[in-house]
């Protein structure tokens, strides 16, 4: 029978939660590139995707930026090593001003 050694398995979710980390912390604030899916009305309706959707503009896309910031919030829950990277990362993006903006976004979408 074989045995598991708790100590590499947790050795490789370890790296694999530093993997899952560095990736959405390398595109969460990052605006560029971004592909937005954003109906035009008018030159008004013409903005930087920070300003369209201050808390969800990385990561390529509005989805992408949500998926990231739910990876980092599960992150700092399940690896103690990660919380203060991830929670960092997580403040600078869900302020109740940038949420507000996010929401009035999308009631006016």
């Amino acid at each position: 029978m074989a045995t598991v050694d708790k100590t590499d398995n947790n050795t490789s979710m370890t790296s694999l939660h530093r993997r899952f980390a560095s990736l959405a912390l390398s595109c969460v604030h990052r605006e560029y590139p971004n592909k937005i899916a954003h109906v035009l009305t008018s030159d008004a309706d013409i903005h930087a995707p920070r300003d369209l959707t201050p808390a969800f503009y990385g990561c390529f896309d509005w989805h992408s930026a949500v998926h990231g910031h739910w990876l980092l919030a599960r992150l700092a829950r399940i690896d103690k090593n990660l919380t203060n990277e991830c929670c960092q990362a997580l403040k600078q993006s869900l302020t109740k001003e940038k949420l507000e903006s996010e929401l009035e976004y999308i009631n006016n979408a």
